[in-house]
């Protein structure tokens, strides 16, 4: 029997590298329990679409007692804005009494753990959303140093092949690493692609820390959920002690 259990609202359709990744990082006897909304693209009409079931969602997580609610998905806060995603955290967290944050503040406390001032970006967003994604790491005393951005539709990205992942991803991260010095860490977006096993390789390419989706919410997931265990192989991001609950 699992011993502790995450929700987690995931925006597209195919589940697959996120818990690929995260049972490579978690110990043993914990469970995720997905849900996933179905977002077919990146507009703040079909984030309404798929967001409108949020009750019956919620209710799967209340009725298998999840102890730590995720609502994943970048795209879908940058979508919704600053302000509606603050307040669908808390709504959620008031309906449910479970603890919850969104992968986009696992990614900011990672940084601000890992004392990242100048963050290199680099996903699969377009312009505009990008632009709302500096706007929010600025508010939140990050400068977005460089960004190297793919715009690719949920439909597109789901069919790109693991390997063509990997290798993209690598050589964007290197791109944004190169092109400016002055980034000192580097967050890789999207849980819809394979990026952990970039981490050690680009940290110990450019001696600068490197964050994920899933790193970044695997390492607050644990603090929230009282896990001790380490994670190795991750990231310079696990080698931060855990010392109980962190503020978001």
């Amino acid at each position: 029997m699992p011993a502790k259990q995450i929700g987690l609202l995931f925006p597209v359709s195919v589940v697959d590298t996120t818990p690929y990744e995260f049972y490579g990082m978690i110990p043993r006897g914990v469970m995720l329990v997905t849900v996933a909304l179905g977002l077919k693209e990146f507009s703040r009409a079909n984030v309404e679409e798929v967001m409108a079931p949020l009750n019956e969602y919620l209710a799967t997580f209340t009725e298998r007692a999840v102890d730590l609610i995720v609502h994943a998905g970048v795209p879908i806060s940058i979508l919704l804005g600053p302000q509606r995603h603050d307040e669908l955290l808390r709504g959620v967290q008031s309906q449910t009494g479970i603890r919850t944050v969104s992968t986009l503040q696992c990614i900011l406390s990672a940084a601000r753990a890992l004392g990242i001032r100048n963050l290199a970006v680099v996903n699969k967003w377009s312009v505009e959303m990008n632009a709302v994604l500096t706007r929010y790491f600025e508010q939140h005393g990050i400068r977005s140093a460089a960004t190297r951005a793919l715009s690719m539709a949920p439909g597109s990205f789901l069919k790109m092949k693991n390997a063509d992942g990997l290798t993209i991803a690598y050589e964007m991260s290197r791109e944004a690493l190169l092109s400016n010095p002055a980034a000192d860490g580097l967050y890789i977006g999207g849980g819809s692609w394979l990026t952990a096993p970039l981490v050690r390789v680009l940290e110990a390419e450019f001696d600068r820390p490197v964050i994920t989706n899933t790193t970044s919410f695997v390492w607050q997931a644990r603090r929230l959920i009282g896990l001790r265990e380490p994670v190795v192989g991750y990231g310079r991001v696990f080698d931060i002690p855990v010392l109980g609950e962190q503020a978001i």
